[in-house]
């Protein structure tokens, strides 16, 4: 058996009461940790955890912290790329090199391009 958090009215989900357990069946054989699991196994331990996550209200929770990961490594990639054009801008406007204004607008045309 596993627990599953619930609020005291007995409804499941994140409304900030106090929490109790309620028993939920688990429906996989135990399995040895020293024999690889098959494919049919996997399968069954990603849907109970699955439905863990969405009777406590934490599926939501963890689908929308993959978002965020992956928009900041976004912005993260974007902000490397700006901090590149700033210093072939500086380097450009310090200099009399032709090249370095062309790899400056290189760059910003290959941003405009994504």
């Amino acid at each position: 058996m596993c627990t599953v958090p619930t609020t005291d009215s007995g409804t499941q989900g994140n409304s900030g009461g106090k929490l109790s357990s309620q028993e939920v069946p688990q429906n996989r054989p135990h399995v040895e940790s020293t024999i690889p699991e098959n494919k049919t196994n996997k399968r069954q331990r990603f849907q109970n955890t699955w439905e863990i996550l969405n009777h406590s209200g934490l599926l939501g929770i963890a689908m929308k912290t993959k978002e965020l990961v992956r928009l900041n490594q976004v912005t993260e990639n974007q902000l490397k790329r700006l901090k590149e054009q700033v210093q072939l801008y500086t380097k450009a406007m310090n200099g009399n090199d032709s090249q370095d204004w062309q790899k400056l607008e290189d760059s910003m045309a290959s941003d405009e391009r994504r």
